[in-house]
């Protein structure tokens, strides 16, 4: 029974394991939200989402956004 609810081809597969992990990972927090709220105050989340967000503009200053560099040929493609 089990054996016919398995994707047969391995693109199928391969977006069943993307589609079971995003959903994992959005359950989670989602989940443990109700413990959070009762041990941290709004304030609290408020501090840490003003502490996450001067983190990520530092960040993107620090790396010099290398992972939006585009890389150049050896060779140019054009000679003009």
């Amino acid at each position: 029974m089990i054996n016919k609810l398995k994707p047969k081809s391995e693109f199928s597969r391969n977006v069943l394991t993307l589609m079971t992990g995003t959903t994992i990972a959005q359950a989670i927090p989602i989940a443990i939200s109700p413990i959070l709220t009762r041990i941290y105050t709004p304030e609290d989340f408020g501090m840490f989402a003003l502490y996450m967000s001067v983190a990520s503009i530092l960040s993107v200053v620090a790396t010099g956004r290398y992972e939006l560099a585009i890389m150049l040929p050896k060779k140019p493609f054009y000679k003009g």
